[in-house]
């Protein structure tokens, strides 16, 4: 005697083995540890994120640092400049000490003729005595003759250069100059240089520490050798093309850097070496 067996969810009765119905949930189970996947992305997205605020880190310190570096650059020229005028006016210190008068503004020869600047005589006292014993001075030519060729057409001496001027290397060019006069004022308010005169020290009356003996000029220059001089007027015109402030060394080798904003009347005080003003530079000190 045969007996039905009911086999629950399977119609298809006991030969399609023991099969239940379709299976329940995921019919892939995961394997264990397969779930690191999601792991690695969470750490690349932390990486990424860590890395871009490096970057943003970095620029902001990089846009911190750069107008510090471009400052301490800047300071670094000033003082060199500095250093310059200073080497400048111990030579006419020494100049004077040792002949009793400041260089005249150009040196002229026997017909009359400027051919040197006033930096010519200081070479001994700027530590370029070489330079200096290669000049003919018996037979004085205008530096740029044929024969000064070699001599006062290569790289001017860098005491006579701005460090912030804009100057090819080995430049020719010198960007320090002396204020003089064409002539004498006999009622006083003369600049320490007068054409054709030696000065000395005795001549400042308005005591050497309110006297300018030479300005440094960072936009203006000319070759180091030739005869150039400048008047007041074309000296304070050109004060008005520098970038915030000059620098001057006054007549007892101290330097001071003065604003451009400077007034006529105190500009031309400072100059002056008998004109009997009370001057105030530190209202213009920069």
């Amino acid at each position: 005697m045969s007996q039905n067996i009911n086999y629950p969810n399977n119609p298809s009765g006991p030969n399609q083995g023991n099969y239940y119905g379709p299976p329940q949930g995921n019919p892939y189970p995961q394997r264990p540890g397969s779930g690191g996947t999601s792991t690695w992305k969470v750490i690349l997205i932390v990486v990424g994120v860590l890395g871009l605020l490096g970057l943003v880190m970095c620029g902001l310190i990089a846009a911190l640092l750069i107008p510090a570096i471009g400052a301490a650059r800047d300071a670094a020229k000033r003082m060199q400049d500095q250093n310059h005028l200073k080497q400048v006016g111990l030579a006419f210190l020494n100049y004077e000490s040792a002949y009793k008068r400041f260089p005249t503004p150009k040196v002229i020869n026997a017909e009359q003729t400027p051919c040197y600047a006033w930096s010519i005589p200081l070479l001994p006292f700027m530590e370029e005595s070489v330079l200096f014993n290669q000049i003919d001075f018996m037979n004085i030519q205008p530096w740029d003759h044929p024969s000064n060729a070699g001599i006062f057409d290569r790289g001017a001496p860098r005491a006579l250069q701005s460090n912030r001027a804009q100057l090819a290397p080995g430049s020719n060019e010198g960007n320090i100059f002396v204020i003089a006069a064409a002539q004498r004022n006999p009622q006083g308010k003369n600049p320490l240089f007068i054409e054709g005169e030696w000065g000395n020290i005795r001549d400042i009356t308005d005591g050497m520490s309110n006297t300018i003996l030479a300005i440094q000029l960072q936009n203006h220059s000319a070759p180091w050798a030739s005869p150039v001089t400048l008047t007041v007027d074309e000296a304070f015109q050109l004060i008005q093309n520098e970038d915030k402030f000059f620098q001057v060394v006054m007549a007892d080798c101290s330097v001071l850097a003065l604003s451009v904003d400077i007034d006529r009347a105190t500009f031309e005080a400072m100059v002056t070496r008998d004109g009997g003003e009370v001057v105030s530079p530190p209202e213009y000190m920069h």
